[in-house]
């Protein structure tokens, strides 16, 4: 497609400052984050999964529950920012809290089925994840 544009957009990781530059002196984009399962499972984005099943007395357990497997990820020594590793006991709590059912066999489908279509223009997520893409 002539019209079209291939943007390259790569997670952070552990990528250092210099490292960032020289990717985006060869064209290609970093997110701010570490990965894309920092902008999914933000605290906006599991309190509007709570809200859109009117589950809204359950927000600060959901979010307790996510801080929770956080810091057990850092105690086997992963980066405070690496919720990738905490990601799958993210999804199993919060699946347990608010009794969900049918929103994805595992962690990937739940992030892909259930979450991403939550991510939409009001959130503070989608205007960070746009601007750092096509700002």
């Amino acid at each position: 497609m002539r019209s079209s544009e291939i943007i390259k957009f790569v997670d952070r990781d552990d990528k250092s400052d210099a490292e960032v530059e020289e990717l985006l002196q060869k064209g290609i984009k970093t997110a701010s984050r570490r990965h894309i399962e920092c902008y999914l499972l933000d605290d906006e984005i599991i309190q509007k999964l709570c809200s859109s099943i009117e589950k809204e007395d359950l927000i600060e357990q959901c979010l307790r529950a996510k801080n929770s497997a956080i810091q057990e990820s850092v105690n086997r020594d992963n980066p405070q920012d690496d919720i990738k590793s905490a990601s799958g006991k993210i999804f199993t709590e919060i699946k347990r809290i608010l009794g969900l059912s049918q929103c994805g066999n595992n962690k990937c489908a739940f992030l892909r089925d259930t979450i991403a279509p939550l991510i939409t223009e009001e959130t503070q997520v989608y205007k960070e994840i746009e601007n750092e893409i096509f700002g």
